[in-house]
């Protein structure tokens, strides 16, 4: 049974203890006076009024009379919210750092290993450690007694879909709902800056962003990471590895702008690793991007801002790309191709469930995915079952559950380090492609309305954009490749590889998950290859090796 509450800082400082009745911890909470209203609000409607609000926040209640502690979360924002429960106490944090040091606990190799596979797992509280527990956003955990409950509340998939005889309608309501989020991200920045990649989401938020502050006579600054080695890295004809002169097209449509362009040369990929880890204490799936994701945050300290904006979650909603095979069959774009038509609604979902009935599929990509686990451990651990599962919840029956599914993973993993982040730097961090009413409208979309009459995705931003954002960026049909020059970047400090393999080989526990000889000899092979011809995933599947390594020399 919980017997005391507390709340840790990395300092371990206690914020405060259960000295009355009703204790209440509050973060980020966009109202006056809260305590007293959530005191009323628990002893007469249990919270219920608190899962209205919005934005970025948390809030626990105890009730030291009957026993019960309920700890509640935004939607979805930049929060992280970690929780240890031991020796009767419930000890709550913005960081894991700070749980260590009251308990040292084991790690979780199940979890470490199956991240080496794919983005998250089926446990959404599971951490890298054992005892050490996250809360989701949109959940809430409930604790009475003995028994102990996570809760989802908000379930934005449930939202009713609109019919609209014209799609721009869609577009234009959308716009409104979104440029209501940007600007209540920026109504209390004094020094606000966004990142800003020159893809499609960060160029649409950046753009309302520095119309707003235009109107008001305030600047903004973007952070931009862009390659060190050139952008010939990229071999993907629907890619491209340097988005540089995009995003300079969103600073000529806007005088109040300035950039900041970023090389990260100071600091390589494996020093990357550490750095990030030092702050997080968690693995993150895109590695490679570690480096100049710790550089960009440093920089916008450094610099004085207490507002960082992103558009990580656009792709799941202004720019999602839809389901083409679930377009009528009286969709113009059909009308115009008829084969295509044909292999869509005929030949697509048959051979589907031809593959998914012999189990076809999920075989063959966790075979041929890029890992470097031991293959006893992937059995060992259920780890092909799980990835499995994984990959079969992620069936495109309809674009709703296409969308839960990227926006759960933004939940999972981006969300979270972004909110350990921003702590660590002392700002805050907003996306307003995320906002839960932006979410929430989106959902309420069919899916005919993210597609252009001539089959274009993405139709929604496009369209609400037009006008407001450059053409290049408006138009473009290639995605930005990040990290494009990861591989040129690691020959270019060969000995950090080997320096870093040396000693996480020597590691009980990393050679007991990973396969230690496929893995040198990868990187052996890697040093004589043509770094232009190097497989992204496979360099960003050794990074999360090594980062793998580093954790478990760290924390172990």
């Amino acid at each position: 049974m919980i017997q005391c509450v507390n709340f840790v800082s990395q300092s371990l400082n206690i914020l405060s203890r259960n000295s009355e009745k009703l204790l209440v911890l509050a973060k980020n909470i966009n109202t006056e006076n809260f305590d007293i209203k959530v005191k009323g609000e628990y002893q007469a409607k249990g919270l219920k009024s608190g899962y209205n609000y919005k934005g970025t926040w948390w809030f626990c209640v105890w009730d030291k009379e009957k026993k019960t502690v309920k700890l509640i979360r935004d939607k979805h924002g930049y929060t992280s919210i970690f929780y240890l429960i031991t020796d009767q106490t419930l000890y709550i944090s913005e960081d894991i750092q700070s749980l260590l040091k009251i308990k040292k606990t084991t790690l979780n190799l199940k979890r470490i290993a199956a991240l080496m596979i794919f983005y998250k797992t089926d446990e959404v509280t599971q951490t890298h450690f054992n005892e050490i527990h996250s809360l989701p956003a949109g959940y809430e955990l409930i604790i009475q007694e003995k028994k102990l409950e996570i809760k989802r509340y908000w379930f934005p998939e449930n939202t009713i879909t609109k019919k609209y005889s014209n799609t721009n309608e869609y577009a234009e309501e959308l716009y409104l709902i979104f440029e209501n989020s940007v600007k209540k991200a920026l109504d209390k920045s004094v020094k606000p800056a966004s990142m800003l990649s020159g893809g499609l989401d960060s160029s649409s938020v950046v753009c309302v962003a520095a119309n707003l502050l235009q109107k008001a006579n305030k600047n903004l600054e973007t952070y931009t990471h862009i390659p060190l080695f050139g952008n010939e890295y990229s071999t993907k004809s629907h890619r491209f590895g340097d988005e540089t002169e995009h995003a300079k097209t969103v600073l000529q449509k806007y005088s109040n702008i300035k950039a900041n362009w970023l090389k990260s040369e100071q600091i390589s990929p494996i020093k990357g690793l550490e750095k990030y880890l030092e702050i997080s204490a968690e693995i993150i799936h895109g590695a490679s991007n570690a480096f100049w994701l710790y550089d960009l945050h440093l920089q916008a300290a450094i610099n004085g801002h207490d507002l960082l904006l992103s558009g990580e979650n656009g792709n799941g909603t202004i720019s999602f790309d839809g389901i083409r095979s679930l377009l009528p069959w009286n969709h113009p774009f059909y009308s115009n191709m008829p084969l295509r038509r044909i292999k869509d609604k005929i030949y697509g979902p048959i051979s589907h469930q031809l593959k998914s009935f012999l189990n076809i599929k999920e075989q063959v990509i966790l075979d041929n995915y890029p890992h470097f686990l031991n293959k006893n451990i992937i059995c060992e651990l259920d780890l092909d079952e799980a990835y499995k599962s994984d990959h079969s919840t992620r069936s495109k029956v309809s674009s709703k559950a296409k969308m839960s599914t990227l926006i759960d993973l933004a939940r999972v993993s981006r969300m979270p380090p972004g909110g350990v982040f921003a702590k660590h730097f002392g700002y805050s961090m907003a996306d307003p492609t995320g906002s839960e009413d932006v979410i929430e409208y989106c959902f309420s979309l069919p899916n005919e309305a993210f597609f252009g009459t001539k089959g274009c995705t993405r139709n929604i931003a496009r369209t609400m954009m037009k006008g407001r954002l450059p053409e290049k960026i408006r138009t473009e049909l290639k995605f930005g490749l990040q990290s494009s020059d990861i591989t040129a970047r690691l020959l270019n400090k060969p000995h950090e590889v080997d320096d870093a393999l040396m000693k996480i080989t020597k590691n009980h526990t990393f050679n007991y998950l990973f396969d230690v000889k496929k893995l040198q000899n990868y990187w052996n092979l890697l040093k004589i290859s043509d770094p232009k011809k190097a497989n992204v995933g496979e360099v960003n599947s050794l990074l999360k090796s090594i980062m793998a390594g580093f954790f478990i020399l760290k924390y172990e």
